[in-house]
């Protein structure tokens, strides 16, 4: 440690300090993960994992002679700068005094390297001055920051801000002024959305939003010139009592410059391709379209929400926008609006729409990996083809071919899936029910697919249908309701010879002639096979089976367990609700959550009630058919501390309820929010309940995942991420009683929380993400007493690890 402090400080002139940290003192409290490192001036070399100044290093190796050869060549504007530069600056050194490999090492050391902050007391003040202002705006106006330079050896100090903030201003009154009655009015009427209100704290911050929250409304009420510099704010602080008059007040513009008027759209062209010449009418909207492209103008003029001669609204140009691009067919390549006046000098909007399509044909090839301690290793190719503009109707079709194999170590491809999807993708306009108010309009899908999976000698088919339709209430909140979602299992022939023979577990029994388990305590036929048909073997306490018969491992009779489970057909048929409110779509949000819930209807919920009867069918074609109903909440929240440093939070609540046997899959299957804690939850967090969870598969459940993630920016792209992950599975049918999965009770649920944790990279280049995380179960509620921190005992060197590769697929 003694030399690395030594080398840091290497290139630290005498009577200079290396710059190690800022830290900030609030009327006498200390802060942490605050954003006051944003005001000032010199910051303290970054480091990795806080605390490897990496680049100081690199910096620093670096030789001194060469130092001011690089310095120069940087110095030179980007676009000037080039080998045959670098080599002439290199002439001011000595010939051969240092070998070409050596010269390029060392520049790589300084382009790569930072140069230490040696901290200077003039960048100091003007951070004072940065600070200062910085709690002025947010109203503290009596605010006065001083410094002090607290020296940890000959050549390293830390900066040392202490801020006496004084009592907060408050608003007393605010006073309008504007000089058109109409703007006033428009003002008023909309008061309720209004950031800054009397008896709030003073805050700059709320009138800048204030201000742009302005002049969209006055956009959107036909006012296409108003701009931002139109309003003004000042203070009287004079009244005392930590109070404030706050004057708001619009300037009066000449009438000659229509600022304040209110524009009509006059004529809309759209040109797809830069064609000039080709042109058409169609709804009022004049198109040109190229020859050898057949287009159906309907498509475009359905998702438009600017009409000729309809007032100017910003949020219709927005939404206009935002609706060319869901149709998947075109990029926008200008968007022009042109203010022109008639005669009479009315103000009127000329729209021209520059378009460029999109090819007609793509295919796409995509490939992901995971690695785990358990399933060893996994690979998921994939192929997506996809047609636009089908029948000129602007209706898209995707189809994609998907495959996933699993190896373990005992057995080579022991699971593998095949898939085939059918995506149309058809704009809005096909299903005319589109509310008025609705501006975002989203295209709707029918979805076909087709899977073939192989499970530990089962093989089964997957066949479901959906019919999706979309909307938005605003930019980032969004509706979307499954109209038809149609799920039929159908398992085929089980693979010849994959048991030979019974099997017993415990108090339970697997028959090999019927393929199913049963519990010891009921008298069952196994029958032999056609030869034997005068032979009858009991299974009880009293009559031990006769026929041949061994015990296996719980892993084994677990396996036989799920082979049964997964032998078993099904129908759904059920209509699903999503609603999304996205805020990292709205970059006002400082810290934005993400908010997504699905409601599941199935079959028909009233069945309980006519169980006596033949009202209900419960079957189709013989296969059963489910009803339940189903609720998830998922909830995700950024919290962004400072530079480099995020705090992301998500909560995971799911509930079912059902009388009838559902597959344990449909409830509990992935989360998109939640991958990582569904594999720990799985092979980490509740290994125990394994064995009860394919015993009850036909039970209402709740389902509470918590997780907690600390990201840290270690590079651009390279993330580090430390995870804790807080959850568990009750049952809500109070019949089921079990050691592993326990009723809910909401008054001491918590104390049944399993908790689990690890850390993580990621390696973000866009259009792939690497992930790779280490994780550990610290708490668990099943053990004994004195046993259920298992934290006390944990084994470092064995994790559970996880690896993925994703991308993103289209659409």
């Amino acid at each position: 440690m003694g030399f690395m402090s030594c080398h840091l400080t290497k290139k630290v002139p005498k009577e200079k300090y290396l710059l190690t940290k800022n830290v900030f003192i609030i009327n006498g409290k200390k802060v942490h993960f605050s954003n006051l490192e944003n005001y000032v001036k010199q910051k303290p070399n970054k480091k990795i994992l806080n605390f490897f100044p990496v680049k100081l290093i690199m910096y620093n190796f670096s030789h001194p002679d060469l130092e001011e050869i690089f310095s120069s060549f940087f110095s030179i504007p980007k676009e000037h700068r080039n080998k045959k530069v670098l080599n002439h600056l290199l002439k001011r050194i000595p010939r051969n005094k240092y070998s070409t490999k050596r010269i390029y090492w060392n520049f790589f050391l300084f382009k790569n390297g930072e140069k230490p902050i040696i901290i200077d007391n003039n960048l100091t003040k003007d951070s004072i001055q940065n600070l200062n202002s910085h709690f002025y705006s947010k109203g503290y106006l009596d605010v006065h920051t001083d410094f002090s330079l607290l020296r940890e050896n000959e050549k390293k100090g830390k900066i040392i801000y202490n801020i006496y903030t004084g009592n907060p201003y408050f608003i007393n009154s605010i006073i309008y002024n504007f000089p058109e009655k109409e703007l006033k009015d428009i003002y008023l009427n909309n008061l309720n959305s209004s950031l800054i209100k009397e008896g709030k704290q003073y805050d700059e911050t709320h009138l800048i939003l204030e201000i742009e929250r302005m002049k969209n409304m006055y956009e959107d009420h036909g006012y296409y010139n108003f701009d931002i510099s139109d309003v003004k704010f000042r203070i009287d602080p004079s009244i005392g009592n930590q109070k404030i008059n706050l004057y708001m007040e619009v300037n009066k513009v000449h009438p000659s410059t229509n600022k304040h008027r209110k524009h009509f759209f006059n004529e809309i062209v759209i040109k797809i391709n830069q064609e000039e010449n080709h042109s058409i009418f169609y709804n009022g909207y004049k198109f040109f379209i190229p020859k050898n492209k057949k287009f159906n103008p309907k498509m475009i003029t359905d998702i438009l929400t600017i009409t000729p001669g309809s007032l100017y609204k910003k949020k219709d140009i927005l939404s206009t926008q935002q609706n060319i691009y869901s149709l998947h067919n075109f990029n926008i390549d200008q968007f022009k609006i042109e203010e022109k006046k008639d005669h009479k000098k009315n103000s009127f909007l000329n729209v021209e729409i520059f378009l460029s399509t999109l090819k007609d044909h793509e295919l796409k090839f995509h490939i992901e990996n995971s690695i785990s301690k358990k399933m060893d290793i996994g690979i998921h190719p994939g192929v997506t083809f996809l047609r636009r503009n089908l029948l000129k109707s602007g209706a898209n079709l995707m189809l994609s071919i998907k495959g996933n194999f699993i190896s373990s170590k005992k057995e080579f491809l022991n699971m593998s899936k095949f898939s085939l999807q059918g995506k149309l993708i058809f704009p809005s306009s096909f299903i005319d029910i589109e509310k008025k108010n609705t501006l975002y309009k989203l295209p709707n899908s029918i979805i076909f697919q087709i899977n073939s999976q192989k499970n530990m000698g089962v093989r089964r088919m997957l066949f479901s249908n959906l019919l999706n339709y979309e909307w938005k209430d605003n930019s980032y909140r969004k509706h979307k309701i499954k109209i038809v979602n149609l799920q039929l299992v159908k398992n085929l022939e089980q693979e010849k010879n994959s048991h030979k023979e019974d099997i017993i577990y415990g108090k339970n029994f697997f028959c090999r002639k019927k393929n199913k388990i049963f519990p010891e305590k009921e008298i069952i036929h196994c029958k032999n096979d056609k030869e034997d048909k005068n032979q009858n073997f009991f299974f009880d306490q009293r009559n031990p089976i006769r026929t041949k018969k061994m015990k296996k491992t719980f892993e084994e009779y677990m396996k036989m367990k799920r082979e049964n489970i997964l032998k078993e057909d099904y129908f759904i048929n059920s209509i699903i609700y999503n609603y999304e409110m996205n805020q990292t779509l709205d970059k006002r949000k400082r810290n934005p959550f993400v908010l997504r819930e699905n409601i599941e209807i199935s079959g028909n919920l009233l069945s309980p009630l006519f169980r006596k009867t033949s009202f209900i069918k419960k079957k189709w074609n013989n296969i059963p058919s489910y009803s339940f109903f189903k609720y998830d909440l998922s909830f995700k929240r950024f919290c962004f501390l400072e530079k480099y440093h995020t705090l992301v939070s998500k909560l995971f609540f799911g509930i079912i309820f059902t009388h009838e046997k559902l597959p344990k899959s449909y409830f509990l299957r992935k989360s998109e929010e939640f991958s990582t804690w569904d594999s720990f939850y799985t092979k980490i967090i509740q290994p125990e309940k394994k064995k009860s969870f394919f015993e009850n598969t036909f039970l209402s459940q709740n389902k509470i995942l918590l997780v907690h993630e600390y990201r840290y920016e270690i590079l651009s792209k390279l993330i580090s991420v430390i995870f804790l992950d807080l959850g568990n599975v009750w049952f809500l049918d109070k019949k089921k009683n079990s050691k592993e999965i326990r009723n809910l009770k909401w008054n001491s649920f918590y104390k049944e929380l399993t908790l689990g944790g690890g850390i993580g990279f990621r390696y973000d280049l866009k259009f792939f993400i690497f992930r790779i995380d280490f994780a550990y179960k610290f708490y668990d509620p099943y053990q004994k007493e004195g046993k259920k921190w298992i934290i006390s005992h944990l084994k470092i060197q064995e994790p559970l690890m996880n690896f993925g590769i994703h991308s993103p697929l289209p659409f």
